[in-house]
């Protein structure tokens, strides 16, 4: 893709990173830090992340990187490895199962509602950006995996815990200052109109 659009006179290059690149880091995370994939899906996104500045060195490519952050909303995948918590929790509640949790629940993600997330790629697309950029696009609050249980359903049961990082929480500063992006629904919005969607059908 990188190399067809700097072959075809493209102007800029939208990139969709993850906060996954991070892995396990001092929170809240922010774009200074050292990548620690912690996954081949963490590595993949960050080798991404190198290509897309390496396009923009060697080729003047304009390119800008967006981190991310655990986002939902409708219409989420529900199956396959990468499906969010929240669409597994909403759609054990629509077939009356039982909500599982991966270990405790104790682990926290930093959310980000899918309208947020594409108002960030308009603004990145349009804005002028520092050359091969990076953004954290999260919500800037993160919340226990328990804590979403409960807002959709009281029944829930914990299995084995999976290798991932325990906490994400976003610093989103530099977004805001520099493409002049902030989040405008809060995880308690969302999840309220997630289960109002579902209880439309």
């Amino acid at each position: 893709m990188l190399r067809a659009s700097s072959l075809n006179n493209v102007r800029k290059v939208v990139s969709s990173s993850s906060s996954s690149v991070y892995g396990d880091n001092y929170l809240p995370l922010n774009e200074l830090m050292k990548p620690n994939p912690k996954s081949p899906y963490a590595a993949h996104k960050y080798i991404g992340e190198i290509y897309c500045k390496l396009f923009n060195d060697v080729y003047g490519l304009q390119t800008v990187s967006l981190r991310y952050f655990n986002v939902y909303g409708p219409r989420q995948v529900e199956e396959g490895a990468y499906a969010l918590v929240i669409a597994k929790f909403l759609k054990l509640r629509r077939e009356g199962k039982v909500l599982t949790i991966t270990g405790d629940g104790t682990q926290t993600r930093d959310f980000t509602w899918v309208e947020d997330v594409v108002n960030a790629n308009i603004l990145a697309s349009n804005e002028d950006t520092p050359n091969g950029a990076v953004y954290n696009i999260g919500n800037g609050n993160n919340i226990a995996v328990n804590t979403i249980a409960e807002m959709i359903s009281h029944e829930k049961e914990y299995i084995e815990a999976r290798f991932e990082p325990h906490d994400t929480l976003a610093d989103n500063s530099l977004a805001k200052h520099q493409l002049g992006w902030s989040p405008k629904v809060n995880i308690g919005q969302g999840i309220n109109l997630l289960l109002q969607n579902e209880d439309a059908r």
